[in-house]
């Protein structure tokens, strides 16, 4: 496999949640999305395999650690989260059962479903956090 600049570019948008998480002084969320952004970007740039071994483990923290936190703002999240969840599973899972979409062996056409993957996450991500710490806010907790 060669490196692929397109999801190198896509694996930096995980800094976007990053900084909010910071500015919001959240700093376990901020820096596990900062790792996500490093080892993803340099994974897709190097296609070295043994940051899979980091790079699997460290998103399902960050999944954990995110679903965790939006938690504590009840349902105010939960129906974007519950639409990128599905996306989500749909294009990872579904794709893999399939050898489709994300999994596609034509890297031209599994290139788009995995940045847009990436996109989502982070876009979700960012919104899902910032409206939970909102309600927090005015919960005052």
């Amino acid at each position: 496999m060669d490196p692929n600049p397109y999801l190198v570019a896509s694996s930096l948008l995980f800094l976007a949640p990053s900084f909010l998480c910071y500015t919001l002084n959240l700093p376990f969320l901020s820096a596990i999305y900062g790792l996500v952004a490093c080892v993803s970007s340099t994974y897709h740039a190097t296609k070295y395999p043994g940051l899979l071994w980091i790079d699997f483990p460290l998103n399902h923290l960050n999944h954990i650690a995110t679903v965790v936190y939006i938690l504590q703002g009840g349902w105010v999240s939960m129906p974007a989260y519950a639409v990128w969840l599905t996306y989500t599973v749909y294009t990872y899972y579904g794709g893999y059962r399939t050898s489709s979409m994300i999994w596609d062996q034509d890297y031209t056409r599994a290139t788009p479903w995995h940045a847009i993957m990436h996109a989502t996450t982070a876009a979700t991500t960012m919104y899902t956090v910032f409206v939970t710490w909102v309600a927090l806010q005015a919960a005052g907790s």
